[in-house]
Formats: C-alpha cells, structure tokens, sequence
C-alpha cells in the first residue's frame, strides 16, 4: 500500500475541511408564510418549514401563544384576544447554523352580534353557574370551561415573579366549577355553627382556618348539599384567576391595576373587607388576589418542567399551597402567578378558603 507524503495528507485535509465548510455553508431554513395573522378570537394556524436537515424553535416570549411541531409543519395557537390594542410576538425557528424569524400579529377581539333566537340556542347548549344556599348564607359556583393553558412565571410577570413560580409549563384542564368569592363568614357559620374568625363579620371572608378545617367544613356542606366539593387544585386556581380560556395577560386577575381588583396592603388599611366590592375577573371571580390566601388541595413544591394534564401536584410533602396574597401583603405577593405555602394545621387571621366543585360531563 502506497504510503502518502506530508503534502498529499495537508492536501487532502484541506480538500476535507472545505467540504465542511460548504456542507455548514449550505443549511437553511425557510418558512411560508413568514408573518402569520389571526383574528381576535384565536384560531390554530400552520407553517410549512423548508429545512436542510432537523429544526427547532425557540420558545414564545408571549404566554397568549401555544406551538407545536410535526416533522415539517409548525403549529400555531393564539388565545382570544381582550386586549384593546393588536399584538405581535415573534418566533425564531433554526436548523443548524441557519435561522429566520416568524412575524405573529393579532387584532384585537371584537365578539359578533348575534341575534336574540342565536343566543338562547348557544345559551341553551352550555352549562350554567349554580345557585346553592345553606342556613339563608347564598353562593354562587362558577363553570368554567377546561382548556390548556401556561402556568407559572410567563412573560408578563418580568422580575417581579419568586423562583418558585418556574418553570413556566402547559397544563391542561377539564371543566370544573369555582366559587365566585371566597367562603364568607356568614356561609362557615351556617355549616360549622361557629365562627373562628379574628375580624368578624357576615360578607367578609372566613379567617384563621386550617387546611384541616378547611376538609372538615367541606365534608359538612356536601352532606347538607348532596353534591361533591372540594378544595382547588393549584392549577384549577390560576386558570380561573387567569380568566380560563379568555387567557388574560395580566399581572393581576381582572387588571393591572391591584387597587380596583384586590385588597392589598396598599389600600386594605390592614383590615379584611366585604367580598365582591371590587372588579372580578373575565369569568366573574371577585377577590382572587388580596383579601384571604386561598387554601389550594396540594402539596407544595418545585414546578414539573413537563406539560401536565390535571395535575392535583406531588404525591407528598409537607406544605399546603396558598395563593391570592391578602389585605396584608405587598402587591408583589398578589400577583396571580404568585405561590406559597404553610404546614396544614397552621391558622391565621388573613388565610380562608374558595370553594372547587366536580363538574359531571
């Protein structure tokens, strides 16, 4: 066998080396469309990508969208949008040292007029909130239609979220009903026959509960009822205060503005006050920041990474998770991707609870 010299081997190198170069030179990546409209309403929407050999993109900076890929299509889902202006967001695919940048605009929603016959036949196809009262107390359960959503930390809450709040991750729902406000004093009475409460009152929200307690007054209120409540889970809880599948952005549920939406310590003058005195959110939820931390049914812990499909959280632990902040916390501390979390017998005077409900199918 021929034995090759010094300069056939660098010769040969560099012939190699060259190929390389070109082979890296040549990866690409095309998109069509390269801007992708919707409409106010949402919608799922494909991109046929072009691509020298595997491709990626990098993740939304908008939670208001979902994607999705399948060898070469792109996937993309916009929620509804209630905001008053349009929106753009924009999407970087690659495939090895090639990239392009997908331009995502949305117009703001505007809901059709319908006629009043079209109004009742879609009113008579959905499901109602429910009316319930015990011992004169009334209260409204909430239906909320399930759907997938982005839970934890996303875009909107910028340096202000707790490092428990991540990772941001998919979840996805079934339909539950959710109280309109939190338990109020004069409902844990009719049920419990006494009021542990430390600032009393009628419509202000029951106080200085354990999650224990919480349990023990459920399992009373479905005896009298007959029907199957129960504590939220946490993402039932953020997807309702979220606005469901309305999706707002933000930071607070119902606004931006904490003062027309929750009692904080910015202007609750340290005291609880009567429910549903402020704005709720899309779905109708009043007091779902401020006032009472809400009881949720899980354990407390890190966010899975992965996307979940009614997740009720970890197997075991040794905190129950709180949420909504209250009349004596910082704004910050109301946000509605905000989360904590107490030892199950632990009691005091701002942390109550909002009642969770089956929904039969």
């Amino acid at each position: 066998m021929a034995r090759l010299s010094l300069r056939q081997l660098l010769k040969r190198f560099s012939l190699l080396f060259c190929l390389m170069l070109s082979l890296k030179a040549m990866a690409y990546i095309i998109v069509t469309p390269q801007t992708v409209r919707f409409n106010g309403a949402g919608d799922v929407k494909q991109v046929r990508v072009s691509h020298s050999g595997g491709w990626n993109f990098g993740l939304p900076v908008e939670e208001w969208i979902f994607c999705s890929q399948d060898a070469n299509v792109l996937s993309i889902e916009c929620y509804k949008n209630f905001d008053d202006t349009t929106r753009t967001a924009h999407l970087t695919l690659s495939s090895g040292t090639s990239t392009t940048v997908i331009t995502i605009v949305q117009e703001p929603y505007r809901p059709p007029l319908a006629s009043t016959a079209e109004t009742e036949e879609e009113q008579s196809k959905t499901k109602h909130n429910r009316e319930f009262e015990v011992g004169g107390a009334k209260f409204t359960m909430i239906y909320v239609e399930g759907g997938r959503f982005t839970m934890g930390a996303t875009y909107s809450m910028s340096s202000d979220a707790f490092e428990t709040e991540s990772p941001a991750h998919t979840v996805e729902l079934s339909d539950f009903y959710l109280a309109e406000c939190e338990v109020t004093q004069a409902l844990w009475v009719a049920v419990m026959g006494s009021n542990p409460s430390i600032m009393k009152g009628d419509n202000l929200p029951v106080d200085n509960i354990s999650w224990f307690d919480c349990w023990e007054f459920i399992r009373k209120l479905n005896r009298l009822t007959g029907e199957q409540f129960l504590l939220p889970t946490e993402a039932q809880w953020e997807y309702a205060a979220r606005g469901g599948k309305n999706r707002s952005t933000s930071v607070f549920p119902g606004g931006s503005h904490p003062s027309q939406v929750a009692w904080t310590f910015g202007n609750a003058a340290g005291k609880l006050h009567r429910v549903k005195t402020l704005k709720p959110n899309l779905l109708g939820f009043y007091d779902m920041s401020g006032n009472v931390w809400e009881w949720c049914n899980d354990y407390f812990d890190w966010y899975p990474s992965k996307m979940q499909i009614n997740p009720t959280g970890p197997e075991s632990g040794s905190y129950r998770v709180m949420r909504g902040g209250a009349a004596d916390e910082l704004e910050r501390r109301c946000r509605v991707t905000c989360r904590s979390g107490a030892q199950p017998g632990n009691k005091t005077s701002h942390l109550g609870l909002r009642l969770a409900m089956k929904c039969d199918k």
